[in-house]
């Protein structure tokens, strides 16, 4: 069980269109912010700042770790698909109980950065299926590798498996921080992980939009249609995997 407030990509809003330099175009608001507290718009927004720079550099770390250019993802992240989310995991009533805090998932992005304090209970699974805690450390991220990147590097850098499990009997809050391309954005598997011909390139929005009816297929703007098989998506010769 969790309680979380989140921000995402709003064009609409000055302070990203400061940072994008993009032209408002965008009619209706996207993010809703509560106007009991007007403080926090402000700083939440001092801190996206700093972590959406933070990524921006993060991400050419990555293009140089991939043996490519170190602006090779510049032009793909001028507007990135981003969020924050602010969550709040009050203590499990018993440390076996079966209700987490959040199940076993990948997210769907480039990555995801977690601001932690320091209570633990964040947990990824390792390649022989242990469960190991992320014991949080003062002043640090965890970085947590998203599909998308996986995607488009075959596995070079695999998609972090975790969940939440807050058995500690203290409250625990967190604050991830998601980065992904450009909702416009087509990407190729990189040209230092490619296997082969054929490998075609997949557009981010689209691609985000597929996982986000997959895991919300109960909405009612699904109207009772079974869930999508995403595993089966294709993109050329690239399998979109859940």
């Amino acid at each position: 069980m969790k309680e979380a407030f989140s921000m995402g990509d709003d064009p609409s809003e000055p302070e990203q269109n400061a940072l994008s330099r993009f032209i408002n175009e965008a009619s209706e608001p996207m993010n809703i912010w509560p106007t009991a507290f007007p403080g926090f718009r402000p700083q939440i927004y001092d801190y996206y700042t700093r972590v959406l720079a933070f990524a921006r550099k993060l991400m050419q770390a990555f293009a140089l770790a991939l043996d490519l250019p170190e602006n090779y993802f510049d032009k793909t992240t001028t507007f990135p698909m981003t969020g924050v989310r602010i969550l709040h995991y009050p203590p499990q009533e018993t440390p076996d109980a079966s209700d987490i805090g959040i199940g076993a998932h990948t997210d769907y992005t480039f990555f995801t950065l977690v601001q932690q304090e320091n209570v633990a209970a964040l947990q990824v699974l390792n390649a022989n299926g242990i469960w190991i805690d992320a014991l949080p450390r003062p002043r640090s991220y965890v970085v947590n590798v998203g599909d998308f990147l996986s995607l488009i590097t075959n596995n070079e850098f695999k998609s972090t498996v975790h969940r939440v499990l807050n058995k500690s009997g203290e409250e625990r809050y967190s604050i991830p921080f998601f980065f992904s391309p450009n909702k416009e954005a087509t990407l190729d598997v990189v040209p230092t992980c490619r296997m082969g011909e054929g490998e075609k390139g997949v557009n981010a929005g689209e691609y985000y939009l597929e996982r986000l009816r997959a895991a919300r297929w109960k909405h009612p703007s699904n109207a009772g249609k079974p869930a999508p098989k995403v595993q089966d998506v294709v993109r050329g010769e690239i399998k979109v995997g859940i």
